[in-house]
């Protein structure tokens, strides 16, 4: 991940949703190195952290925060942001706060 091309294409759409799903139903915790590229690229295509902001953008990392990402991101109809904060969720806060802080630092990488 991310596949080749562009990223809004359906089949890149379909594969952030499909990598997430098998995020989730794996029998082992989620690591950094796989779920970083994940949020880049969902950060990349919705400004910033898009309905993940609270966590991804505000660095607020408990699990009810990621909960309420979760909840936003159904309501507003983001599938990517309720596929990628249900992955979050799944991780420890220390991993959550690892992946913000590679997260800015490759924004700024990018900048």
């Amino acid at each position: 991940w991310p596949p080749e091309g562009d990223p809004l294409t359906k089949d890149a759409q379909d594969s952030f949703v499909e990598t997430c799903r098998g995020l989730l139903v794996s029998s082992v915790k989620p690591t950094v190195p796989e779920v970083l590229p994940l949020v880049l690229t969902y950060c990349h295509d919705n400004g910033m952290g898009g309905a993940l902001h609270v966590v991804l953008d505000d660095s607020n990392l408990a699990d009810s925060h990621v909960d309420f990402c979760v909840s936003d991101a159904r309501e507003t109809g983001d599938k990517h942001g309720e596929a990628l904060a249900m992955v979050l969720r799944r991780m420890s806060c220390t991993q959550r706060r690892k992946l913000v802080t590679l997260r800015w630092a490759n924004q700024r990488e990018i900048l």
